[in-house]
């Protein structure tokens, strides 16, 4: 039942909601800009009402590189980077994820050293996690799985156990050649019909959904993802998710959202899923696992409230029939951290009033975001329109004696082509504000050489500006 006292406010709440809505749909590039966009705001605020506070500029960088952040600042950036991706993931659709590194691979075989390299470079690791890598590398790829697993943070004792496992276990394993692991790695991504295999996306709202969900945001909060889910807590999630379709029927819209985020806060908390420490078919040390289940203990959140504040955009547009609008109302709630905490503990009819009157705030902000984001994207167009190369200077005669100091040859206006990359890099800025050479080489699908050509380009446009002090691994910020 609405309370009557909350109408006006329900109303004009769902009425900005739909004009809103109305006004996100249209062009597909501007749509992903905005959500994009939202995403990032929408993790800043979740990291606020968690307690800490994290620069939007730190965020970027980590976003691209943690290591380049500060170390005081580095842990929450990192936080904020992993909550960040998490979010873009529950835009676009969560996908299922192992575990770990294929552990078939591992059992009673030993990989050549340069598969392994391989592997390393396709994980992701950090730079401690790879220095790390490459001091036990050849070993075997047991050491590749628990690096990976530890995120680079192991000390001198752990190695020594690691080394030791891979000693035991080395003379029962046998030689694989690389051309076999290429083959096997090039049929687990073909189908029987010889086309690549699309990744099936898991349904939204199931409780296979929602157990991928608080995989990834463990592995967010400490570094390691959990095990799959025991009967118990898939029974924990499955009444939470009667929870919210029974507050959506009885309440539909904005007051059902938010009768359902009220009642998420009293939810029973999932038992602690167990760390994979070991691979199968190895054996692990009691100690090194006694010690990092230590280390770690502690360090994650209550998940429930934190599921409500990381769904809440999605469970406003599913219930108020969003097609386009991804609403950041964490960027609102953390204006007001303390009455964001204080309308949780009321009443769930006060906390309806309070929730309706937040999302009119949030939504005439996004508003004025969306303006803001038009216009610099119009600016950017115009500058990369007018962009100056500089032209190549013709080849002097190596007959001719020089007479004198050789002028520089003027710039001329550089006509676009149709089929440049400067757009395309313009849509990436729009979703990642800081980039370097490998990862526009790598979204865009170009050579790093003609990265580095359109990197140069929009600095030289006054669109990109550099975004550390260094020579090399250089980084560009949107300016």
């Amino acid at each position: 039942m609405i309370p009557a006292r909350h109408i006006p406010d329900i109303l004009a709440a769902e009425r900005a909601l739909a004009r809103l809505d109305a006004l996100a749909g249209g062009h597909a590039a501007r749509a992903l800009r905005q959500r994009r966009d939202a995403a990032r705001r929408h993790c800043l605020g979740l990291v606020k009402l968690g307690g800490q506070l994290l620069d939007p500029a730190d965020l970027d960088l980590a976003l691209v590189d943690p290591d380049v952040v500060d170390p005081p600042r580095r842990a929450v950036a990192r936080l904020g980077a992993g909550l960040c991706s998490l979010l873009s993931d529950l835009q676009d659709g969560l996908e299922p994820r192992k575990t770990g590194l294929d552990t078939d691979l591992l059992q009673d075989r030993r990989i050549s050293t340069r598969a392994i390299r391989q592997i390393v470079d396709s994980a992701e690791l950090d730079r401690d996690a790879k220095r790390i890598a490459d001091e036990i590398l050849g070993d075997g790829t047991a050491a590749v799985a628990r690096v990976h697993r530890a995120g680079g943070k192991l000390s001198s004792d752990q190695r020594q156990d690691i080394a030791a496992i891979l000693a035991a276990t080395r003379a029962s394993t046998q030689a694989l050649l690389e051309a076999d692991l290429a083959l096997r790695d090039e049929a687990q991504d073909l189908d029987c019909s010889g086309s690549p295999k699309i990744a099936q996306r898991i349904p939204a709202w199931s409780p296979a959904w929602v157990a991928e969900a608080y995989a990834r945001w463990t592995e967010v909060q400490i570094g390691v993802r959990p095990d799959e889910l025991d009967g118990e807590a898939m029974a924990i999630i499955e009444e939470a998710l009667h929870i919210i379709d029974q507050a959506l029927v009885l309440d539909p819209g904005l007051t059902g959202v938010a009768r359902a985020l009220h009642r998420l806060q009293f939810v029973e908390e999932l038992p602690e899923a167990s760390l994979p420490i070991s691979a199968p078919g190895l054996n692990a040390d009691p100690d090194w696992v006694r010690r990092f289940r230590a280390l770690t203990a502690g360090k994650r959140a209550a998940w429930w409230p934190s599921f409500a504040k990381l769904v809440a955009p999605a469970l406003l547009a599913r219930a108020c029939g969003l097609r386009s609008l991804w609403l950041p109302v964490a960027a609102a709630w953390a204006d007001d951290v303390a009455a964001f905490r204080v309308g949780l503990k009321m009443s769930e009819d006060d906390w309806v009033g309070t929730l309706a009157r937040m999302v009119v705030t949030a939504g005439s902000r996004e508003e004025d975001r969306w303006g803001s984001l038009d216009r610099r994207r119009q600016r950017w167009d115009e500058a990369i329109a007018t962009v100056r190369r500089p032209r190549k200077a013709p080849a002097a005669d190596p007959y001719e004696r020089p007479k004198g100091r050789r002028r520089d040859v003027p710039a001329k206006p550089r006509a676009r082509r149709g089929n440049s990359g400067l757009p395309r890099l313009l849509n990436l800025l729009d979703e990642v504000p800081v980039v370097n050479v490998k990862l526009v080489a790598r979204k865009l699908g170009i050579a790093l050489r003609t990265a580095q050509d359109h990197i140069d380009e929009l600095v030289r446009a006054g669109v990109l500006r550099s975004a550390v002090d260094r020579t090399r691994d250089r980084m560009w910020r949107i300016d």
